[in-house]
């Protein structure tokens, strides 16, 4: 199956598993899957995941590695038993491979052990600051990233209790390296996403957002996009919106609300 069709496919998976109950699980499965057939690589399972659920991304990183490790563990474990000498043999390109020799000295020193208790740890959910936009954007967007930024530093320790996401709108231009390049002005406890076109479209609707493209005289375009902060608690539960606009303090406050269990 072509990769386009695959990750289709697995987008559909990850859709269906985020509205019921072992997301988490999906996510670890697909990556053990891709990983154990070398059909897709393991970021087609978490950058759809990731923006399907965004104040979960740790999770949905933590358990797709899982699932990719456990996969390679399982590899190696089959590997093992038809025997190293054979496997060689027929792939005598791995020797030389960097990064499965990496694989191999992690599995030597640390054993599935690793794995166990890294799928044992407990992983609590953050309340959220969800802001979408886009790199180009020439005022409200920076603006509004500022002000996060100064949200968390006026947090102090309590910005750890909070989870502070960036989604683009115009996943066009906004690829990885651009996100990178603009997240670098912010706070970089601020997580910056982008996706496909049809990622970011799903999850503009599943979030109630407004985004759409305007074009601009000259060429080119611009986005028109929803200019609010989301805010939600740990139980996903939507409490507040504020923009730029507001006083730090009034933000600050919400913030803190919310942390207390309040709201």
């Amino acid at each position: 199956m072509a990769l386009p069709k695959l990750e289709g496919l697995l987008q559909r998976l990850l859709r269906r598993a985020a509205e019921g109950h072992g997301f988490l699980l999906t996510c670890a499965g697909l990556a053990l899957a891709g990983t154990v057939s070398a059909a897709y690589p393991v970021t087609a399972v978490v950058v759809p995941a990731a923006l399907l659920a965004p104040r979960r991304w740790r999770q949905v990183a933590l358990f797709s590695t899982l699932g990719s490790a456990l996969g390679a563990t399982l590899l190696v474990a089959a590997f093992h038993h038809m025997g190293w000498a054979q496997i060689y043999d027929r792939f005598p390109e791995l020797a030389s491979h960097a990064a499965w020799n990496r694989i191999m000295a992690w599995v030597s020193h640390y054993g599935t052990a690793a794995l166990f208790l890294i799928a044992v740890s407990p992983l609590p959910q953050t309340p959220a600051l969800i802001f979408f936009g886009f790199t180009h954007c020439p005022d409200v967007c920076p603006t509004t990233l500022a002000a996060m930024t100064r949200v968390l530093e006026a947090l102090g320790p309590r910005a750890a209790e909070v989870t502070a996401i960036f989604i683009s709108v115009d996943p066009e231009r906004d690829t990885p390296e651009e996100l990178k390049s603009f997240g670098s002005l912010f706070d970089p406890r601020i997580v910056l996403l982008t996706g496909s076109p049809d990622e970011i479209a799903a999850v503009v609707r599943d979030y109630h957002i407004y985004a759409a493209k305007v074009p601009i005289e000259g060429g080119g375009y611009t986005m028109d996009h929803t200019a609010s902060v989301q805010l939600y608690d740990r139980d996903s539960r939507f409490r507040s919106a504020f923009d730029f606009h507001e006083d730090d303090a009034v933000i600050l406050d919400k913030v803190r609300l919310v942390l207390d269990g309040g709201g």
